[in-house]
């Protein structure tokens, strides 16, 4: 939901607030991908020794952060600062994607690993559907927010003072999200029968 969704958002902010070309908005997301690439085979490994209870909260903590960070950039912030905090989100998402996933199936028997991989990716593409609905809309609404309470007019300046007050008004959004999904993964637990790390949310809650 996060990824997908800066992947639109990011680009806007760049393009309107900053003036960059589509072709440099595109360079600004490369890093953060090419990560991606090679962190995920990484994260795999240190699941298999360590378990989703190790490498899950970490990488929402990274987010978190990340993301609160992303909250308070204004029309000065560098597009190199840009750059470094998204791969830093994206970092965050490569140690939590895939051990999420394979902490859920290993919820599962065996015969049930195909239905369970078809509702996990069926899952991630409606988050994403709703991710870059849901944030699109909050930046827009800050934005509108913004300029009903400004009185001296619209000009170009004032637009793009807009446009960054929306950016940060969704990112807000998404480090609550965050925080919660990060408060919910500390309370993954280990289960002894079964010699492996699984993603158990104690009944007591």
């Amino acid at each position: 939901m996060i990824q997908f969704s800066m992947n639109m958002i990011l680009p806007i902010v760049l393009q309107n607030g900053l003036n960059t070309s589509s072709l440099t908005s595109a360079l600004v997301l490369l890093p953060a991908t090419l990560i991606v690439c090679f962190t995920t085979p990484i994260a795999g490994k240190f699941f298999d020794k360590f378990g989703g209870k190790v490498l899950i909260p970490i990488g929402l903590f990274i987010m978190c952060i990340s993301m609160w960070l992303f909250s308070r950039i204004g029309v000065s912030t560098p597009i190199k600062s840009i750059t470094i905090l998204y791969c830093f989100v994206c970092l965050g998402v490569s140690l939590l994607l895939s051990p999420l996933q394979a902490n859920a199936l290993n919820q599962l028997s065996s015969e049930q690993h195909a239905d369970g991989i078809a509702i996990t990716n069926t899952a991630i593409q409606v988050a994403a559907a709703i991710g870059s609905t849901l944030f699109v809309g909050l930046m827009t609404t800050g934005q509108s927010n913004f300029l009903n309470n400004i009185i001296s007019g619209s000009t170009a300046e004032i637009k793009v003072q807009a446009l960054y007050s929306g950016f940060r008004y969704s990112m807000k959004a998404a480090v609550i999200i965050i925080a919660i999904g990060f408060i919910f993964s500390l309370f993954l637990g280990y289960d002894r029968s079964t010699g492996i790390k699984t993603r158990k949310i104690y009944s007591k809650l």
